[in-house]
């Protein structure tokens, strides 16, 4: 209860021993949380989730303490500790701004903690499609970690900052680092990173034009992800895949792995990750011109993404785009790009490479339908509303069209 704890530390306070004690409280939940990002890679989801979601309180206790103090690096260690907490628990925003409120003392703490808190915020960061920002932050911790004896941090270091440049950079880019995580894949134990890199690579094959070779590992690394008991690596190695497929240009197999997980990711996955696999899915029907099935992804999809300035709403809403421009609501549709367009604009990260095909073939069919100057006023008026307007522009639109 609030007030026995009140209680007990009004006493601690009292008794000259309140200092002490939460000085011995933060030394534990540093080590704690340590442990929890080793114990991640051969733990089970659930029992990790069991083990370490329980101590939310214990955790930001500790963090509020030891950002009060003077000693950075407990503040900074407990911070890079805590990223897979946030994570789990599904709060990447106050994991955000804890992690990068750790970032902002990072040059007078050790180096070790340095490379630690990069690595978690390139882990954040990534989740929350902001890549520039992980990459950043990944670099130099991938430099630390290859000199350090901790091998599982390089090991999450490594794969993770492939992934990013993979998504992020062109593919060239990325093959010093697949190379070298295929030079130490035999030595990497069985865990959840393994599972990653596996399907990185499995990605590397297949746009190399190894297809059959590819997806056969892209497979091993589905099957640790479920040897791990990893249900949302499995989820997000499926949803990552299926999008550089579609990338490059094979939609109806990134439309197949995305929908042969779509039932359990139904039955036991969070919210917001079957939200984006749903976003994704209609995103890639609109693609193949099947209106229908796009439309019956999004309308499932609105049931469940969060109404926020997330980039995975915003990707929603340019859905919700291209679904009117198939119900014929093509002024509609052009105002609601306007506004997605103001957004990202302010965006370092721009759209990611799907999203910007999408955006740009929409634009080009928009513009043959409703003639360029009139879909250029119409776009350039959408820049003066924002996401509020979108919804109910698509709302009233939907309202519409059911009516006729």
């Amino acid at each position: 209860l609030d007030s026995t704890r009140r209680f007990a530390l009004d006493h601690l306070s009292e008794a000259g021993e309140e200092h002490a004690a939460r000085d011995r409280h933060a030394i534990f939940m540093a080590e704690h949380f340590a442990r929890s990002v080793v114990l991640w890679e051969q733990m089970p989801d659930e029992k990790w989730d069991a083990t370490y979601l329980p101590d939310s309180d214990n955790l930001r206790a500790a963090l509020a303490w030891t950002k009060s103090q003077s000693d950075h690096d407990r503040y900074v260690e407990l911070a890079a500790g805590s990223s897979r907490y946030f994570l789990q628990a599904g709060l990447g925003a106050e994991g955000l701004e804890t992690i990068e409120s750790a970032m902002e003392l990072a040059p007078a703490v050790s180096a070790e903690a340095r490379a630690r808190i990069g690595l978690a915020l390139g882990e954040i960061c990534r989740l929350s499609a902001m890549d520039i920002r992980a990459r950043e932050a990944l670099i130099p911790a991938l430099d630390w970690f290859r000199q350090s004896s901790d091998k599982t941090r390089y090991y999450q270091t490594l794969v993770l900052l492939a992934w990013v440049t993979v998504f992020f950079r062109p593919m060239e880019e990325a093959g010093p680092l697949l190379a070298e995580i295929r030079e130490v894949l035999s030595a990497m134990p069985t865990s959840k990173i393994k599972a990653w890199a596996l399907t990185g690579t499995g990605v590397t094959m297949w746009s190399e034009g190894e297809t059959e070779a590819g997806f056969a590992r892209y497979q091993a690394g589905f099957a640790m992800h479920v040897e791990t008991g990893n249900p949302r690596g499995r989820f997000r190695s499926a949803m990552n895949f299926g999008e550089i497929l579609h990338k490059g240009g094979d939609t109806k197999n990134a439309i197949r792995v995305a929908e042969e997980v779509l039932p359990d990711l139904r039955r036991e996955g969070p919210r917001l990750q079957l939200a984006n696999q749903l976003g994704n899915i209609a995103a890639y029907r609109y693609w193949l011109d099947d209106a229908a099935g796009g439309n019956a992804a999004h309308a499932e999809c609105a049931q469940l993404i969060p109404r926020d300035d997330s980039y995975w709403y915003v990707c929603f809403v340019q859905n919700g785009a291209e679904r009117l421009y198939w119900l014929g609501e093509h002024a509609s549709a052009a105002l609601i790009l306007g506004i997605v367009d103001n957004i990202i604009r302010n965006w370092p990260d721009g759209r990611q490479a799907t999203e910007q095909m999408q955006r740009d073939r929409l634009g080009e069919r928009l513009a043959g339908a409703l003639g360029k100057p009139e879909y250029e006023r119409l776009l350039a008026q959408g820049e003066t509303l924002d996401l509020a307007d979108a919804e109910q522009l698509s709302r009233s639109n939907a309202a519409s069209v059911a009516g006729q």
